[in-house]
């Protein structure tokens, strides 16, 4: 986990609140955020209480170019907030560059097989488990022997469950010992399986089982973007820990119609 903050001298327990969180997420208690889709919204996070459990920025879809993602993991690392990225694609230097800029760990959409993990655990593990490079932030000062002893456990692999693919090798992708958590992309999913955007209907139903079971066999937790309170609440009824609650931009959006309601009837 990324020693930055506490590395330049400031509040240890910024650090501590990190690892309490990637702890907590890894153990399947339950784990609340959201995802930033803009930098121009980092200066909102630190006015948030109670602070959210983790942050995922957008790598995928967003406009994000590297600076600025490097600046929201620095602010998130002195917030004490668990960061991820969302990486663009799969690629040593799109996985790499992020964790040595700060981010505990990173979400890799649509990955659909082993070979595709393999890449990944290759560009994010030390040797001789991956063939990873020293650097960054991580790295700055204090006792290197020990910084590499506990950096592969630390940093935390997320995988977005999105296609029928991948659906099939769930098994195999989370029994595989690397994989921290399965993060279901409802609205890719859904169209993979034929039935887009329809979140209720049987066929995705069952896929939403089929991924809570999985991660359940192989004792990591699971979890989803999760798309409306009613969906939140009844998959975390099946068993989902990991409830992500959208972008900072459905939030204001949300915010802003109770606003009217309650200030403009």
């Amino acid at each position: 986990m990324s020693n930055y903050f506490a590395a330049g001298g400031g509040d240890d327990a910024a650090l501590a609140r990190r690892r309490a969180s990637g702890s907590a997420l890894r153990s399947g208690k339950p784990v609340d955020g959201f995802m930033l889709a803009s930098s121009l919204s980092l200066d909102f996070v630190q006015l948030l209480e109670p602070r959210p459990g983790f942050i995922v920025i957008e790598m995928e879809h967003s406009h994000f170019e590297f600076s600025e993602v490097a600046t929201c993991l620095r602010m998130l690392n002195l917030l004490g907030v668990l960061a991820f990225v969302r990486i663009p694609e799969i690629r040593y230097e799109a996985i790499s560059k992020v964790l040595d800029a700060g981010a505990d760990g990173v979400l890799v959409p649509r990955i659909r097989t082993m070979d595709e993990l393999a890449e990944v655990v290759d560009a994010m593990r030390l040797p001789p488990m991956g063939s990873k490079g020293i650097g960054g932030y991580d790295f700055q000062g204090g006792d290197l022997a020990a910084k590499l002893a506990g950096y592969n456990d630390e940093k935390i692999l997320l995988i977005q469950i999105e296609t029928a693919d991948a659906l099939t090798n769930v098994d195999e992708l989370l029994g595989s010992g690397q994989v921290a958590a399965a993060i279901i992309g409802p609205f890719d999913l859904s169209q993979s399986l034929g039935v887009p955007g329809q979140f209720s209907s049987a066929v995705f139903s069952a896929a939403v089982d089929a991924v809570v079971e999985a991660a359940a066999r192989a004792g990591v937790p699971s979890g989803a973007m999760m798309p409306t309170p009613a969906l939140a609440a009844d998959w975390s009824a099946r068993g989902m820990s990991i409830r992500w609650i959208g972008t900072e931009v459905s939030l204001f959006m949300a915010g802003y119609r109770q606003a009217r309601q309650d200030y403009l009837p």
